[in-house]
């Protein structure tokens, strides 16, 4: 696991540098991993609440969020933020292309002709 505390701000911490698919990829197998927590008998139980079931659904909840853009009920104002915060650094705005209807070529233009 990349947050050996499963802190969440840690764990942005640590993938800051990485662009949005490896952040992907990483917060659902960190999500996963925290998950797989809950069920081992060798860690204690406290660790297994705080990461196999805080941390888990907090990092499910983020993936959700860079995703669909949509925040779910469930989160808090505090965590929320803590999104906000983190998917600055991993979204970039979206190129607009200058194109309307109106400046599209005309059909006798060369190399047009097979469109028309």
């Amino acid at each position: 696991m990349l947050s050996d505390e499963c802190n969440f701000n840690e764990f942005i911490e640590k993938v800051q540098a990485n662009d949005i698919m490896e952040l992907m990829y990483l917060t659902e197998k960190e999500a996963t991993e925290a998950e797989r927590l809950r069920y081992r008998s060798n860690v204690p139980l406290s660790c297994r609440e705080k990461c196999g079931t805080c941390y888990a659904e907090t990092l499910k909840n983020f993936l959700f969020y860079l995703r669909y853009r949509i925040r779910l009920n469930v989160v808090s104002d505090e965590i929320f933020d803590t999104f906000l915060k983190a998917s600055v650094f991993f979204t970039k705005p979206p190129i607009r292309q200058k194109r309307n209807l109106f400046n599209l070529p005309s059909p006798n233009q060369k190399g047009r002709e097979g469109l028309y």
